[in-house]
């Protein structure tokens, strides 16, 4: 089931390839710029989509998932 429009699918392909290419790089700096720019958004898209559609998520999958994003990068 995909949820998202083609745009952000996009999107989110490209953020994928540039942490690998960052990583590629061994450009710590970037790799770390780059992480937290996609967990960032990760937190906003899946409180966007519980929201809109609740009964897809059980609340220890979206707790583990924010979870994540407090990571010290």
């Amino acid at each position: 089931m995909t949820m998202w429009p083609e745009e952000i699918i996009t999107n989110v392909i490209k953020k994928h390839e540039n942490i690998i290419n960052a990583l590629e790089r061994r450009d710590t700096e970037l790799v770390q710029k780059e992480m937290k720019y996609h967990l960032d958004k990760l937190v906003i898209e899946v409180d966007i989509l519980t929201k809109q559609c609740p009964e897809y998520f059980e609340l220890s999958e979206r707790k583990e998932v924010f979870d994540l994003c407090k990571l010290k990068l």
